[in-house]
């Protein structure tokens, strides 16, 4: 009789762990999709202000004097840093060292992640980056002023291609991240044109 309840005791055994297994897998199957999925079934409440019809967030951020990137499209609302290196930004949004400030013309070139594991944390800032269109809206507050970029393109190309480093007499936004999802193997552009700006 004991050999029976032992035989049932691993059987349940085997059973619950066959049903972690199979709970872990499904997570980490699942679990790169969720900011798509949170992208989708979420609704980014974007409050504007009725004097000047700028997102409230963006004013918010002048008044704080932090430069940011504010997307309402790919629901962005980062802090822009200046480093060295992409690796120090984890979920902001880095200005290349040698593109041009807003405030300097010419073209500004910011990038982010769009999904990466850093120390074990998730970075998805440019996640929804390539469900920007033409006509799109993005504002960056940077260094006392609000500059409204308009999408004019998008595209993608071989991480070779540093044609979009390079700056241009117009002033743009050139925002880009890798792709597609999980490598590095494109980046996937986003360029803007200058529409407005404010101080």
């Amino acid at each position: 009789m004991r050999i029976i309840e032992k035989i049932k005791i691993l059987d349940r055994s085997t059973i619950v762990m066959r049903v972690i297994l199979l709970v872990m897998a499904f997570y980490l199957v699942v679990f790169p999709y969720f900011p798509k999925l949170e992208y989708a079934v979420s609704y980014f409440n974007e409050d504007v202000d009725p004097k000047n019809n700028l997102p409230i967030e963006v004013l918010s951020a002048l008044n704080r004097g932090e430069n940011l990137l504010y997307i309402s499209k790919s629901q962005v609302n980062r802090a822009i840093i200046e480093t060295d290196n992409i690796k120090n930004i984890h979920e902001d949004v880095w200005i290349w060292p040698d593109s041009k400030k807003p405030n300097e013309g010419g073209n500004t070139v910011l990038l982010a992640h769009r999904y990466a594991s850093i120390g074990g944390n998730r970075a998805s800032t440019f996640y929804n980056l390539p469900e920007m269109a033409t006509g799109d809206k993005s504002y960056v507050v940077w260094s006392g002023k609000i500059y409204e970029y308009e999408v004019f393109e998008t595209f993608t190309v071989d991480p070779s291609h540093i044609e979009i480093l390079q700056n241009t007499d117009e002033n743009i936004l050139t925002m880009f991240t890798c792709t597609p999802l999980w490598t590095s193997k494109e980046r996937f552009v986003v360029r803007s044109k200058l529409v407005n700006v404010w101080e």
